[in-house]
């Protein structure tokens, strides 16, 4: 089977259905008769930008995103950051599950010069940073804004 085949089935099945996790979609291409394995299919899904929320996967374009800049993050701050936590250089930013990516892809956008690259889990946003100072700084930035400082 083709790379090409197979995203289109992909970006099929998150458009059509609820597709939880990596091991259900798996399975879904299974039934398609497509066999891939668990490695190429995150390749897949990174490849294909699919954004997993609340939801499920979806495709990027399909999550409604704000403009970006700094009123965008502003917004996706208050919509999504529970807490925020600085260790050295480093600003780790908690939501609830399924919403970092949706921050991270604000923080990403947001061209802010501090931000040096974030890393996205399902509850959490990595910032890296170039030095405690900036880390510092940064956090109380963000919260401010979650805040509507």
């Amino acid at each position: 089977m083709s790379k090409r085949i197979r995203h289109k089935k992909i970006l099929e099945l998150v458009s059509t259905q609820r597709v939880q996790n990596q091991a259900q979609l798996q399975s879904m291409l299974e039934h398609e008769g497509l066999a891939v394995t668990q490695s190429t299919l995150s390749r897949d899904i990174k490849e294909l930008n699919l954004v997993k929320g609340n939801d499920g996967y979806r495709t990027a374009s399909s999550v409604q995103m704000l403009p970006t800049g700094r009123g965008a993050l502003a917004e996706a701050l208050v919509r999504y950051l529970v807490r925020a936590i600085v260790a050295q250089n480093l600003v780790l930013l908690k939501t609830a599950p399924g919403e970092a990516h949706p921050l991270a892809i604000a923080l990403d956008h947001s061209e802010m010069p501090a931000i040096l690259g974030t890393l996205a889990g399902d509850d959490t946003v990595l910032i890296v940073t170039s030095d405690s100072n900036a880390a510092t700084a940064l956090s109380r930035e963000l919260v401010g804004m979650a805040r509507g400082v």
